[in-house]
């Protein structure tokens, strides 16, 4: 596979050991993510029926580095929404772990753990 963005190069990158996961997760939350939907997207977050791949004893949600890499999905959700991957992190249930381009070579996934991990680097903090 040819990465067609930077966000596909990250995540070969760090798979190949030469970009750290700091770095990595850094250009993942201010990348924006393509999410397939069972159903029309038209204001909310909460409106997204995403895809969800079951690994093991582990629920993931499905997410793309890219519209199009979702076409092979297009039989399970019709509609596909682009939106910043840190807004989407945060609403994936705490249960619920990610993959991007799942089946692809630039594919790379998240636990749940790992997604709550993210969240909690990345969200700022309470003023006192």
């Amino acid at each position: 596979m040819e990465p067609s963005n930077d966000l596909d190069r990250a995540i070969l990158a760090a798979r190949a050991g030469s970009l750290s996961q700091q770095d990595f997760i850094a250009a993942l939350v201010h990348s924006t993510i393509a999410v397939p939907s069972r159903t029309e997207v038209l204001t909310e977050l909460s409106e997204i029926r995403p895809i969800l791949l079951d690994k093991g004893n582990e629920t993931f949600v499905a997410a793309f580095t890219e519209p199009s890499y979702a076409d092979a999905f297009r039989h399970m959700a019709g509609f596909c929404v682009e939106i910043e991957a840190l807004a989407w992190l945060r609403a994936i249930p705490r249960d619920i772990g990610l993959v991007i381009n799942p089946g692809m070579d630039a594919a790379i996934q998240f636990s749940a753990a790992g997604v709550q991990q993210i969240v909690r680097n990345f969200s700022p903090v309470p003023i006192n």
